[in-house]
């Protein structure tokens, strides 16, 4: 009888093993690739994402971005570029110079710029240039220029960011026509008051010339000529001349002057004769000066000229304070001359009893364009300001012990650095408008 082997199924076999290990292995590759497919698709959802907000910042930038090749060729612009120079992405990537938004009128500067650029010579503080829009439009903007730098870290071009100026610089034109503008009127002001000054302090020397002229006549018509009197009265005509011819040159030196001239002066005698040239105001506004000062007044190494136009100034600004006061109240100005402390430092202090400085910093006082008077154009402070720090010296204000305004010339003494010893002025009276070592003179013409 033939061995009749027992029936085993095929999957208790070798072969069936083979197949569960396959079905069982492809099912894991399955599972696996379909986890890493939701990976990439995730991968790709995120970086179409990243994409989007790049592009979205990119194009929300007010900065125009463009990137070039190592040749120069455009090959990336964003959507504020595009809109700078009026041509699409589309017109502009891919484009190697000149580009179309050179003006032909400087593109051989533009060109070398470029080549300069290429060659990576650009400032790194930027430049300007000036461009032109698809529709003619001149335009002046600033470039950055900074390496562009792959993944691998190869320079393989030049990334540039540009700023439009054009409105900055029409911004910039407006306001130095706007300063050109202001400085005329500033100069018709200058002229007003140089006229006014002229005819104030010429009138009193040429009435004098004008008087002795018609004393002497009257003299001729005498049968009896005293010639000691009239060879006196004739020399005090040529001193009032004289006089007229110093104060046409002084205001020359005033308009005509550039830049300081410095030579050892008397403060005291400088604010004497600011004084002086505003007496006419002083006694019209019926103000009183009082003087106080130091033994040993130093020399200051200063431009006489100048100082006194400061000296002017604060006079001028003190009696316009105190006009308007109540006419019953007293209206004084005092002006002191002392030691600041530190050796060779001294201060000038004017004082007045007015209403004061309202709580202002000599910041705001000083700042150009600001005035507390109702056709003051603000730049008489501004300009005292700084003619003093063209000095080495400054200015301080203050409330003064009358309870009105002070300011206070700070400087140093030329004594301090040996360059000229101390002076001694004459002794000064205490009257409305007069100063110390005013010449106390009996007037030629009364005689």
């Amino acid at each position: 009888l033939e061995t009749i082997e027992p029936f085993r199924p095929w999957w208790k076999s070798p072969v069936g093993g083979f197949v569960g290990v396959f079905v069982l292995l492809l099912v894991a590759a399955t599972v696996m690739l379909q986890r890493q497919v939701q990976r990439v698709m995730f991968t790709r959802e995120d970086l179409a994402r990243e994409v989007a907000w790049r592009k979205a910042m990119e194009d929300s930038l007010t900065v125009a971005l463009r990137a070039r090749d190592l040749q120069g060729r455009l090959i990336y612009v964003n959507r504020r570029f595009a809109d700078l120079t009026g041509y699409t992405e589309e017109e502009l990537v891919g484009r190697l110079p000149p580009m179309p938004y050179w003006p032909p009128e400087v593109m051989e500067e533009t060109m070398a710029r470029h080549q300069r650029n290429m060659q990576g010579g650009a400032p790194v503080e930027g430049y300007e240039a000036r461009w032109m829009h698809k529709d003619g439009t001149r335009l002046d903007v600033m470039v950055f220029e900074a390496p562009l730098i792959d993944a691998r870290g190869r320079h393989v071009g030049w990334m540039g960011s540009i700023v439009d100026i054009s409105p900055r610089l029409a911004s910039e034109a407006r306001e130095r026509h706007q300063a050109e503008t202001l400085a005329h009127h500033s100069r018709l002001s200058m002229l007003g008051e140089i006229a006014s000054m002229l005819a104030h302090e010429l009138n009193q020397p040429l009435m004098a010339v004008v008087s002795y002229n018609s004393g002497m006549q009257h003299m001729l018509r005498q049968p009896h000529l005293d010639l000691r009197i009239l060879q006196g009265a004739l020399q005090r005509q040529a001193e009032q001349a004289q006089n007229a011819s110093r104060v046409v040159q002084r205001i020359r030196d005033f308009l005509t002057r550039r830049h300081p001239q410095k030579e050892a002066v008397d403060v005291l005698a400088l604010a004497r004769d600011a004084v002086h040239l505003m007496q006419r105001e002083l006694q019209r506004e019926r103000v009183q000066v009082q003087w106080q000062w130091t033994e040993g007044a130093p020399a200051w190494q200063a431009d006489p000229v100048l100082i006194e136009q400061v000296l002017i100034n604060l006079l001028r600004n003190a009696v316009d304070a105190l006009a308007e006061m109540p006419a019953h109240l007293h209206r004084r100005i005092d002006l002191s001359l002392e030691p600041d402390g530190a050796p060779g430092a001294w201060v000038l202090w004017l004082d007045d009893s007015g209403p004061g400085l309202g709580g202002r910093d000599v910041e705001s006082l000083c700042a150009p364009f600001h005035s507390t008077k109702p056709d003051g154009m603000g730049m008489g402070l501004a300009i005292c300001r700084s003619i003093v720090e063209v000095h080495q010296a400054r200015l301080s204000a203050g409330v003064s012990p009358a309870g009105g305004a002070r300011w206070g010339l700070h400087f140093q003494s030329a004594s301090r650095t040996g360059q000229e010893p101390a002076v001694t002025p004459a002794a000064p009276s205490v009257s409305g408008g007069s100063g110390p070592g005013a010449d106390q003179r009996k007037d030629p013409t009364d005689e």
